[in-house]
């Protein structure tokens, strides 16, 4: 489960991802390996910080990122 308002690593860009979404990904700047601010979720879109700009997505295509939880556990 994603909690919001945590940080991530996106790990991988899922494999099954359209090329067309691959390459909007990659043209506004959002490759594996980066830190990733999850704002907000709902079943519609999520809000997320890459490289200080916030994107809206659609859920299906945040789907298609991999993330590495970065909370670390008390």
């Amino acid at each position: 489960m994603l909690k919001e308002q945590s940080l991530f690593i996106i790990d991988s860009i899922d494999k099954e991802c359209s090329s067309e979404l691959a390459k909007k990904f990659s043209e506004v700047g959002i490759y594996p390996s980066q830190l990733l601010y999850l704002v907000a979720i709902s079943k519609k879109q999520a809000r997320i910080i890459v490289n200080n700009v916030e994107y809206v997505l659609r859920k299906d295509d945040f789907d298609h990122l991999r993330l590495i939880d970065c909370e670390i556990e008390e």
